[in-house]
């Protein structure tokens, strides 16, 4: 418990070295096959509006309920915890994952995790997506599907574009470690989740996990909530 309450006060002193300038991204996102999501006779299909804040060297990601944003009059980036936001420290190389509005955890936090190493594929491919230049990679996505006792085998891809004039390797939702920032995405692993940039601007801000959020390795976190 020492070790932790160390971790959390030096993340706390590191994140005052975060507070400057920077930029955000409003993002939408749909599902382009909206026959999955059926209520009754009806296709209903989600809308989703999220946003991204970040410097050259951190970013913070997180969700906003119908595209109102409950950050807008605290710019500190962390001070509060979003069911699935994060916080990526591009240095460090450390990801936090944040658990929040669940009556079977005991307590707002964040968890620490470890980025998925995906092997993208890059292409010559170019769009221009608000004004940035931006470039195409995409990943196979291979599994096998068990499906009424037969195995089957799939596959599927997703595809991202992102820009070189934003040299950060930062983006929605877990789609991390591109050469530039991630302005678009279509994942027909997700069932054709398409999130697609809408605003981006500069901003200042502050982000940094406040000294009053426990943090908790993945194994402390399912001990402390079994």
């Amino acid at each position: 418990m020492k070790l932790l309450l160390s971790f959390i006060i030096g993340l706390s002193s590191i994140s005052a070295g975060y507070s400057q300038s920077g930029f955000n991204i409003t993002y939408i996102m749909k599902y382009e096959h909206p026959s999955v999501f059926i209520f009754g006779n009806t296709a209903k299909p989600p809308l989703g509006y999220s946003r991204l804040v970040f410097n050259d060297t951190v970013c913070f990601w997180y969700g906003m309920r119908n595209n109102k944003d409950p950050m807008k009059s605290n710019k500190v980036y962390g001070s509060k915890v979003y069911n699935h936001c994060y916080l990526y420290d591009r240095y460090q190389g450390i990801y936090y994952t944040g658990v929040a509005n669940s009556h079977n955890i005991k307590e707002d936090c964040f968890v620490t995790d470890s980025l998925k190493g995906w092997q993208w594929l890059f292409s010559n491919n170019s769009k221009n997506i608000l004004d940035y230049q931006c470039y195409k990679a995409y990943k196979i996505n291979e599994y096998i599907k068990d499906s009424s006792g037969m195995k089957t085998w799939e596959s599927d891809s997703t595809i991202v574009w992102y820009t070189e004039q934003l040299k950060m390797p930062f983006g929605p939702y877990e789609y991390l470690g591109l050469p530039g920032i991630v302005l678009e995405v279509y994942d027909q692993n997700r069932m054709g989740m398409h999130v697609l940039a809408t605003k981006i601007g500069e901003d200042n801000f502050t982000i940094g996990i406040s000294s009053g959020i426990p943090v908790y390795t993945e194994g402390e976190f399912k001990k402390r909530n079994q």
